[in-house]
């Protein structure tokens, strides 16, 4: 199986995650309506072998974002409350992506602050790992 990249983006953008209100095929210029998620583009690659000279499993990692709150709204603990449903929200609705797929093989979560449109926000980062 080869993995397609636009594909494997498409169908995590498309996931719909329990406490996510806006949803963009892209990273967004501006945010309104949060919580938002975007993917950004994926990272990967392929090796081949050297005594066959055939590929091997293509390697593809998306990062999803889960924008969550301002940083100037400076309510720290219920962002906290509000990323850990978040978490949990995405995993489920990841376990169910890769029951369905055989694709995602793992991922990770890390809280990142970023600049969007004029404004620090508080994210929340799946790094989403796949092969085929």
């Amino acid at each position: 199986m080869s993995l397609d990249y636009r594909t494997f983006v498409d169908d995590l953008a498309d996931m719909t995650v329990t406490g996510v209100d806006k949803y963009y095929d892209a990273p967004p210029h501006q945010i309104a309506t949060l919580p938002a998620m975007f993917p950004r583009l994926p990272s990967g690659g392929n090796s081949v072998s050297a005594f066959s000279g055939t590929a091997g499993l293509d390697a593809v990692s998306v990062e999803l974002v889960i924008v969550i709150e301002s940083i100037r709204q400076a309510s720290s603990t219920t962002n906290f409350q509000l990323g850990l449903d978040l978490i949990d929200a995405l995993t489920a609705a990841l376990k169910t992506k890769a029951a369905a797929n055989n694709e995602v093989d793992n991922w990770e979560f890390r809280l990142e602050v970023e600049t969007i449109g004029d404004a620090p926000f508080w994210l929340l980062v799946a790094e989403v790992n796949a092969s085929g």
